[in-house]
């Protein structure tokens, strides 16, 4: 997660939360192993999530741990 622990959509800059986050449309989730591919160093527990603005509907990825299941 982000340190801030926030994201920020790229289009209408709105910051989300954690739980605002959760709450957007979830569009894609890029696992580990296929970032891995492209990225020298990254974490087993990392993913990649693009989401949906709730505002202005633009995609926002964001690097983020994976919950445990």
């Amino acid at each position: 997660m982000p340190p801030s622990n926030s994201v920020q959509c790229p289009r209408c800059r709105t910051r989300f939360d954690d739980r605002a986050w959760d709450a957007l449309d979830l569009s894609e989730r890029i696992e580990a192993a296929e970032v891995g591919r492209f990225m020298r160093k990254w974490s087993g527990d990392e993913c990649i999530e693009v989401r949906t603005c709730g505002f202005c509907k633009a995609p926002i990825p964001a690097r983020r741990v994976r919950a445990l299941q």
